[in-house]
């Protein structure tokens, strides 16, 4: 690409990014969720929970339109509580505190003197864009514009606008999921492993993906596929468990019954007190309620769309073994989280998604347009 162009493209993408951060800003809209991080960003320095209260919610009245504000928390009991109920606010805290990664990164924009939900919706916008750069830009798809085009539009389909909006982990966790793509595609397989114990210590419920990532990257070292030290995969499996025993031991954080119930069939202001275990009838009954949500997904049927044509059987290729596995891998991620947790919400699963697009297209490239796969080391040889 001619350097006008390549500075014509990279404009584009910076004014593409602009208007991401002046729309979600213009509409003064929030997620609940944003509430509870600021919360739990403000408790890091403060245990006096009223004032953590008191804080959180100036922030968000600085935030939100005054008719906005009332209009949040006019919807149902439990969140009209939240505003006027500490022990109610305080309770809710629990179900995030967790994330320390990402309370940390909020808890640092506050120190900053920046208003937590700006900032975090700035934050969400630079992740996403930052991601999208390591793959349009670190393959050099930006030099094709209609690809680079495509990329932005499949990639807005997915939903990279919706997560631009949210005030949580899932834009972080989208940059992950593009680093480790590209580290994979680019065969620097021991900073891969490294960057899957950042992805855990972001969001617990990746540890799906990341124990199938590094059994895959053990399996094709032992199949003589990669060359990498078995130290780094023993070291990354040790460590994986530990931040896993850690969060359970001491973070007690609430237990799969008492958030399964708040989020699918009551919200508890009061989540202490619940007691309950989710019986197989309640489970199944909103595990098929929300299964029926999945034919009106867009973006999971996109997604499953790229996953038949990645791993069809016609495909006569033996050396795109690696790019079909990482395909398996999403998929089954997406599987066990909906049986987990059974949410087809494209937040949880965008940095998914995407990098099955980008699988997508590097299937595509057939022989005689080499132009992604030449930007990649991913190609093994034939060993028929």
């Amino acid at each position: 690409m001619k350097p006008k162009s390549s500075i014509l493209v990279f404009l584009s993408f910076i004014i593409i990014s602009s208007l991401f951060c002046f729309n979600y800003f213009r509409n003064n809209e929030i997620n609940l969720d944003a509430i509870f991080y600021t919360g739990c960003a403000i408790k890091l320095e403060n245990n006096d929970i009223r004032e953590v209260h008191n804080r959180t919610f100036n922030y968000l009245k600085e935030y939100l339109p005054h008719q906005k504000f009332d209009s949040l928390f006019d919807e149902s009991n439990y969140k009209k509580l939240l505003p006027e109920n500490v022990e109610s606010f305080a309770q809710q805290l629990d179900f995030y505190k967790s994330r320390l990664f990402y309370i940390s990164l909020i808890y640092l924009i506050i120190k900053a003197g920046i208003n937590p939900f700006y900032g975090g919706l700035f934050l969400s916008t630079i992740f996403v864009m930052a991601g999208l750069s390591i793959i349009l830009y670190g393959f050099k798809i930006h030099e094709k514009i209609y690809l680079f085009i495509v990329s932005l539009i499949i990639s807005l389909v997915l939903g990279t606008g919706y997560i631009c909006n949210l005030v949580t982990p899932d834009s972080l966790i989208f940059l992950f999921i593009c680093l480790i793509l590209y580290l994979l595609l680019k065969q620097s397989y021991t900073s891969l492993l490294y960057m899957l114990i950042v992805l855990l210590i972001i969001k617990l419920s990746m540890f799906i993906f990341v124990f199938q990532m590094i059994f895959l990257i053990f399996i094709l070292d032992r199949k003589g596929l990669i060359n990498i030290s078995l130290i780094h995969i023993v070291t990354v499996t040790v460590l994986s468990f530990i931040i896993i025993i850690f969060y359970f031991f001491y973070i007690n954080e609430y237990s799969w019954d008492t958030l399964f119930y708040h989020t699918f069939i009551n919200y508890l202001s009061y989540p202490y007190n619940f007691t309950e275990k989710i019986s197989i009838s309640q489970y199944t009954i909103v595990l098929f309620r929300n299964f029926s949500a999945i034919s009106h997904s867009k973006p999971f049927l996109i997604f499953i769309a790229f996953c038949i044509y990645n791993i069809s059987p016609f495909r006569k290729e033996t050396n795109f073994v690696i790019m079909k596995y990482m395909n398996i891998i999403n998929l089954i991620f997406v599987i066990i989280h909906f049986l987990l947790f059974p949410n087809i919400s494209e937040r949880f699963f965008v940095g998914i998604y995407f990098s099955t697009f980008v699988i997508f297209l590097f299937n595509l490239d057939v022989p005689g347009n080499n132009f992604l796969r030449n930007q990649t080391t991913y190609v093994l040889p034939n060993r028929e």
